[in-house]
């Protein structure tokens, strides 16, 4: 997926709802990560391409075993389904769905990161895609592994924390 060459967006961000497309807005992403050293690609980046990359955080946070269960609402003020995995049961403040700050967090970082990461990032999905298992060059060589090209980056894999399951439960039945 190339960043730069796909048509703008409209980030969706409602809790619950069933159009949502990422966890955290532009405005909401760009206050999480104010002050952050060494984000100047952030920085440079249009809007369009921070929306890109906020969607796509999201779509790679749901690709991972996250814990809890989905919560559908189906009151009058929210979609009767969601299509994202937050906010899950329990999730739920004076009768308002929420979506945790560490999600947020998870997913503003990991957008800056896809950002930072960028046409390195473009170049690895492209060769995957074309069926390329390795590569080397000089003293340098790289296996290519489609996981590891949507793994999320350190700091929103520690944000999550604890929402990521990280054993499976095997039922005999």
């Amino acid at each position: 997926m190339e960043l730069n060459k796909i048509m703008a967006i409209t980030l969706v961000a409602t809790a619950g709802a069933k159009t949502a497309n990422t966890y955290v807005d532009l405005a909401d992403a760009e206050t999480i990560l104010e002050g952050k050293f060494g984000i100047t690609k952030w920085d440079a980046a249009t809007d369009a391409n921070k929306n890109r990359a906020l969607a796509t955080a999201t779509q790679q946070i749901d690709r991972q075993r996250l814990a809890g269960v989905k919560y559908y609402s189906y009151a009058e003020t929210h979609d009767s389904y969601q299509a994202l995995h937050f906010p899950i049961k329990g999730n739920v403040y004076n009768s308002s769905l929420f979506i945790p700050k560490a999600v947020e967090r998870a997913c503003a970082f990991q957008a800056e990161y896809l950002i930072r990461r960028g046409a390195a990032a473009e170049a690895t999905s492209a060769m995957i895609d074309a069926g390329v298992k390795s590569y080397s060059g000089g003293r340098t060589s790289e296996v290519l592994d489609a996981l590891q090209a949507s793994e999320l980056c350190t700091a929103a894999r520690s944000e999550l924390g604890g929402l990521i399951k990280r054993t499976i439960t095997l039922q005999r039945g």
